[in-house]
């Protein structure tokens, strides 16, 4: 246990060092980053916990929304309704308090986020919003025509009503890009350079940060983590990207450098296979 403790704690600190290097390179640019107080509605705060978290969507937040919301409520410690779940009137988020408030929180809270592989954040989005079945129609009703339109003025003026992958790709590297907090980069959502977090957790090791996290915020004591799904194979992710242009990948990912690069992703990563020899 302790040993497995001193490892998770150990690699905590070289994302953080990581982080902090890349920051300080980017920050001694010509653009100086300054906090973006609009994007202070991603950050969940418990003030009984003193605790703050902020959420990315596609990234284990719905399950992380039950964990606060058993926190601020007993009475929906087990609800499943994801209507309730994302309500917000039942959360207290960052940007609801004063800037003195803001900034004692910010100084003496524990802080936390987790982040994804890109790419697999972005094949979860399309198909949990896109391809499969559910009660959100949001998403269809606001953007697919979008999409579609997009791709017939700059792809196949005779492309169908359906929203493909392809379709979706197209869209979010040209003119949806950071449109949609689905798919806005980490950067935009959670101010790494910003604000100092004391946890950057990784989707692919949940598992063993859950718990890490749950004790050390003592939240262990009144809420328990929800079962989860744990990503994308890399068949999965390989069939659908196999799908994309390979110069269109190489354009995605650009604008998403800054999240490979902050938190250590590699690219090509599982995408190697298809990419081979493309890339040389």
């Amino acid at each position: 246990m302790l040993a497995g403790v001193q490892r998770l704690e150990q690699k905590q600190r070289e994302r953080q060092d990581r982080l902090q290097k890349y920051c300080k390179l980017y920050n001694t640019s010509s653009i100086k980053q300054k906090l973006n107080r609009e994007a202070l509605k991603y950050l969940i705060v418990n003030d009984n916990y003193k605790t703050v978290y902020c959420y990315i969507p596609k990234v284990a937040c719905t399950q992380w929304k039950r964990v606060f919301l058993a926190l601020n409520n007993v009475n929906l410690r087990n609800v499943t309704d994801w209507k309730v779940i994302h309500n917000r009137t039942y959360y207290r988020f960052l940007d609801s308090y004063s800037d003195e408030e803001i900034k004692l929180r910010l100084q003496t809270y524990y802080k936390f986020f987790f982040v994804r592989y890109p790419m697999d954040r972005l094949l979860s989005c399309f198909r949990d919003k896109f391809e499969l079945e559910n009660d959100d129609k949001y998403y269809e009703q606001t953007f697919s025509k979008r999409i579609v339109d997009s791709f017939r003025r700059s792809i196949d003026p005779k492309s169908d009503n359906s929203v493909t992958f392809e379709k979706f790709v197209h869209y979010i590297s040209t003119v949806g890009f950071n449109e949609d907090d689905h798919w806005a980069t980490y950067d935009f959502i959670c101010q790494p350079c910003v604000i100092l977090y004391d946890f950057i957790g990784r989707f692919e090791d949940m598992s063993e940060e859950i718990p890490y996290i749950l004790r050390q915020t003592g939240m262990d004591k009144a809420a328990t983590f929800p079962s989860f799904h744990s990503h994308n194979t890399k068949s999965k992710i390989l069939d659908y990207y196999a799908t994309i242009p390979k110069v269109k990948i190489v354009q995605l990912v650009k604008l998403y450098e800054r999240d490979y690069e902050m938190f250590h992703y590699r690219f090509p990563g599982p995408l190697a296979q298809y990419l081979e020899g493309f890339l040389n």
